[in-house]
C-alpha cells in the first residue's frame, strides 16, 4: 500500500517554485495533517470540498510508484471493482506522446492511435477519464498563453496545442484530467487549472519493514534486513522507494544468508555495486544456464549499457529505445529506476576516465564533476555525482575487481573531501549542500556533521546564542537535522538562537516541520516558509513577539500564499492593533480553507476589526474551529458583530474565548442568547470579566 496524500485542495496554487530533491523530501517521516487518499478515490471531493475535482496533479519522486497507482486505478476500473460510473479511461503516457509531437491531428484521431477500436462517438455524453502519466519526460514546451484555441475535438493540430486545450477544458470540459510526474517538471502546469495535487509518499516505516518481511521468507533473516537499514540513515531515506526496497532485499538477502562473514553495505555506492555484482551472477545462471561467469562477456555488456545510461542523462531521458513490432506495437526499454540508470552511468564515466585519461589527476576529475552537478539547475546529476565520488573510493573498487581491472592507482581522497567541504563553504542552496553532504558520506566522511553533532550535544537552550557559525556549519546543521532519526515534528527556534539569521539560515528546517515555536523573533523572513509548496509547516507559535504593523503585514503575505496551509496560529500578546489585524483578517479571508485555530490573546484589535473577524467566519470557507480573544479590548460593538456572525451564518467555531473583554449588558445578553440559538454550533464560551 503506497501512502498519497493531498498537499493542496485549492484551484489556486502556484506551483512556479523547485520542490525539493528526493534527499530532503524523503529524508523524514512527516507526522503532518495531510489526507491520505486511495488512488481509486483521486477525484472524490473530501468532507467540506464543495467544488468537483477536474484537474489532479500527482507528483512523487522517481519510483515512488505514481505509475504503479495509475495502474491500479486503470485495473480496478477495468474489472469492475472501482468508478463503475465512469465510462472511459485513457491513459496516454507521455513518453508515448513524445513519438506523436511531429505530427498535426485532431483530439479524435489521437485517441484512435492509441486505441484502434474506438468508435466516433460524443464523449462529452459519457464520463470520461484522461491520465497522463510522466510529465518530467515530455519534450516539448506546454505554452498555456500562446498555444491556439480550440474546441472541436475534429480539429486537427499538433499534440501540445490538443493537451493544453484538453487541461484547460477547452476540449471535452466535462473530462476529467489526471496527471503524474516527478517534481521538477510540475510546474509546467498552471495553477489555475489544477484542482487538486497530491504526492506519492512511498513506504512509511510499518509498510518498508512489511514489505522486507512478505519478501524475505526467512523471518529471522528478514528482521536482520530490517534492522541493517533501519540503522544507514541513508539506506532508510532511500527505502521510501518501493524499488529501493526491492535493490536492498536483493543484495542483503543474499550477502546476510551467506555463511562467509562479508562487509555489509551502507552506503548507496556499495548497495549498488553489490546489486551490479549480484545481478551479473544471476543472469548468468538464469539466461547463460552456465555456473561462471564470462567477464569479458560481463564487461561488455555492463560499459554498453554504462554507455548508453550516461549519454541518455547527459539528455535528461530515461526512455532509452524502443522496439517496433509494426505500425502500432512496440516495446520500451528502460532501467528499473532512475538511480540505476545513474549509477551505470557514474561506473562508465568512472572506467572511462580511469582507462583513457592519462594526464589529468583523480582528483581533478572528480573536482569538474562535482562543479558540473552544481550548476545543474534541476539536480539531475545529484545521485551521479554520489555515485562518482564513491566508486573513487579504493574499498568499492575493490568490490567489483571481479568485473573491472583499474588501470589507474586509487588516491587519498582527502582532496577531494576537502574540495566538497570548501563548496559547502561557498553557501550553495540547501539543495546542492544536502547533496553535498551526501557525497562525504560516500567518502566515509562525517567530520563536518560529527563536528556540529559533538557541538549540540555539549550545550543546552539557546545552543548557538553568540556563536558565529560559518557557512558550511550551517548547511551542516541544516543537514543533521533534516537527517534526524527523529521525525520533524516540531522546531523550537529558542534551542538554537532567537536572532533573525538563525531563523534564516534554519528557513529548510522550519519548512519541514510540522510546528514552530519562534517567540520573540521579527519574521522577516518567515513568509518564504509559510509560501513554500514544500512547507510541511502546519503550526506556528509566534507568541511575545513584538509584530506590530509591519511584522503582522509580513506574516499575512505568506498567510495570503494559496501554498500556506497552517492550521494552528498562535500571536498572543504580539502589540497587533487594528491595522495589523486588518491585515492578518484580509489574508484569512483570500485564504481561509486551512486555518483551524487562531489566539490573539493579549492584543488591542478594537471593534472595527473584530468586526472584520466576524466576516471571516461568516465565509462558508472558513474552517476555524477555535479562536481565543481574551483581554483584547472588544466592547458591546464587537462582541455583538462576533454574536451575529454565530447566528446568521453557523460556521465550524466550536469554542471562543471573549474573557476579559467588556462586552456591556447587551453583549452579555447577545451572548447568553448566542448559546440558546440552535443554530449555533458553539460547545465552548468563555466570558468571564476580571476586575482590575
Amino acid at each position: 500500500l503506497l501512502y498519497i496524500a493531498e498537499l493542496i485542495s485549492v484551484s489556486q496554487q502556484q506551483l512556479k517554485s523547485r520542490l525539493k530533491r528526493i534527499e530532503t523530501s524523503l529524508s523524514r517521516d512527516r507526522k503532518t495533517l495531510e489526507t491520505p487518499i486511495k488512488c481509486n478515490d483521486i477525484f472524490r471531493s473530501l468532507p467540506g470540498q464543495d467544488k468537483p475535482i477536474r484537474m489532479v496533479l500527482t507528483k512523487g519522486v522517481a519510483g515512488i510508484g505514481k505509475t504503479a497507482s495509475v495502474h491500479k486505478f486503470v485495473l480496478d476500473w477495468a474489472e469492475g471493482k472501482a468508478n463503475r460510473d465512469v465510462h472511459f479511461v485513457f491513459p496516454l503516457p507521455f513518453r508515448d506522446l513524445n513519438l506523436m509531437k511531429e505530427k498535426q491531428m485532431s483530439l479524435m484521431e489521437l485517441l484512435c492511435c492509441f486505441f484502434t477500436e474506438l468508435k466516433p462517438i460524443k464523449y462529452d455524453d459519457y464520463k470520461t477519464i484522461f491520465i497522463f502519466d510522466g510529465l518530467d519526460e515530455w519534450r516539448l514546451p506546454l505554452d498555456f498563453q500562446n498555444n491556439e484555441i480550440l474546441w472541436d475535438v475534429t480539429k486537427s493540430a499538433s499534440v501540445d496545442v490538443l493537451l493544453t486545450n484538453l487541461i484547460k477544458g477547452n476540449l471535452l470540459p466535462s473530462a476529467l484530467i489526471w496527471i503524474a510526474t516527478r517534481p521538477a517538471a510540475a510546474n509546467q502546469i498552471p495553477a489555475e487549472f489544477v484542482d487538486r495535487v497530491t504526492e506519492v509518499q512511498g513506504f512509511r516505516d510499518p509498510q518498508r519493514a512489511e514489505y522486507f518481511r512478505r519478501k524475505i521468507k526467512d523471518h529471522n533473516l528478514a528482521n536482520r534486513i530490517v534492522a541493517h537499514i533501519q540503522s544507514s540513515r541513508s539506506l532508510h531515506i532511500m527505502c521510501r522507494i518501493p524499488v529501493f526496497c526491492w535493490i536492498s532485499a536483493t543484495v542483503l538477502e543474499k550477502m546476510l544468508g551467506e555463511a562467509k562473514s562479508t562487509e555489509i553495505p551502507k552506503t548507496l555506492t556499495q548497495m549498488f555495486a553489490h546489486l551490479l555484482i549480484v545481478q551479473t551472477k544471476l543472469k548468468t545462471q538464469k539466461y547463460d544456464g552456465k555456473c561462471d561467469v564470462d567477464i569479458e562477456q560481463a564487461r561488455k555488456s555492463i560499459r554498453s549499457l554504462g554507455k548508453l545510461a550516461f549519454q541518455q542523462l547527459e539528455k535528461v531521458c530515461t526512455q532509452i529505445f524502443r522496439e517496433e513490432f509494426g505500425l502500432k506495437l512496440e516495446k520500451v526499454y528502460s532501467f528499473v529506476h532512475l538511480s540505476v540508470q545513474e549509477f551505470f552511468a557514474a561506473l562508465f564515466k568512472f572506467l572511462s576516465f580511469a582507462r583513457e585519461n592519462k594526464k589529468s589527476s583523480m582528483t581533478d576529475f572528480l573536482k569538474r564533476e562535482v562543479d558540473r552537478s552544481l550548476q545543474s539547475e534541476n539536480g539531475h546529476l545529484d545521485l551521479f555525482l554520489r555515485f562518482l565520488v564513491g566508486l573513487s573510493l579504493k574499498s568499492n573498487q575493490t568490490l567489483l575487481r571481479g568485473l573491472f581491472t583499474m588501470t589507474r592507482s586509487s588516491q587519498d581522497p582527502c582532496e577531494i573531501i576537502e574540495y566538497i567541504k570548501s563548496k559547502i563553504r561557498e553557501n550553495p542552496s540547501p539543495e546542492k549542500s544536502i547533496n553535498l553532504f551526501h557525497c562525504l558520506n560516500e567518502l566515509n566522511d562525517q567530520s563536518l556533521v560529527q563536528e556540529v553533532q559533538t557541538y549540540l550535544s555539549s550545550r543546552g537552550t539557546h545552543r548557538l546564542s553568540g556563536v558565529k557559525l560559518s557557512p558550511a556549519q550551517w548547511s551542516a546543521l541544516v543537514f543533521v537535522l533534516l537527517n534526524s532519526a527523529e521525525d520533524l515534528d516540531e522546531f523550537e527556534l529558542r534551542q538554537y538562537d532567537l536572532s533573525e539569521e538563525c531563523l534564516l539560515r534554519l528557513l529548510p528546517v522550519v519548512k519541514a516541520s510540522r510546528k514552530a515555536e519562534l517567540r520573540h523573533v521579527f519574521i522577516l523572513s518567515l513568509a518564504s516558509a509559510l509560501s513554500s509548496i514544500s512547507s510541511s509547516l502546519r503550526e506556528l507559535d509566534l507568541s511575545d513577539s513584538n509584530l506590530q504593523v509591519s511584522g503582522v503585514q509580513v506574516l499575512s503575505a505568506g498567510l495570503n500564499s494559496p501554498h500556506c496551509k497552517l492550521e494552528i496560529l498562535k500571536l498572543c500578546n504580539c502589540s497587533i492593533r487594528e491595522e495589523g489585524c486588518a491585515a492578518l483578517v484580509s489574508a484569512l479571508i483570500s485564504n481561509p480553507s486551512h486555518l483551524r485555530e487562531l489566539s490573539l490573546n493579549s492584543n488591542k484589535p478594537g471593534n472595527s476589526a473584530v468586526k472584520l473577524l466576524s466576516n471571516l467566519l461568516e465565509d462558508p470557507h472558513c474552517k476555524l474551529e477555535k479562536l481565543q480573544l481574551y483581554d483584547c479590548s472588544i466592547g458591546e460593538e464587537g462582541c455583538a458583530a462576533l454574536a451575529l456572525a454565530l447566528i446568521s451564518n453557523p460556521s465550524h467555531l466550536r469554542e471562543l474565548n471573549l474573557n476579559n473583554n467588556e462586552p456591556g449588558d447587551s453583549g452579555v445578553k447577545l451572548l447568553s442568547d448566542l448559546l440558546k440559538d440552535p443554530h449555533c454550533k458553539l460547545e465552548k464560551l468563555q466570558w468571564v470579566i476580571f476586575d482590575e
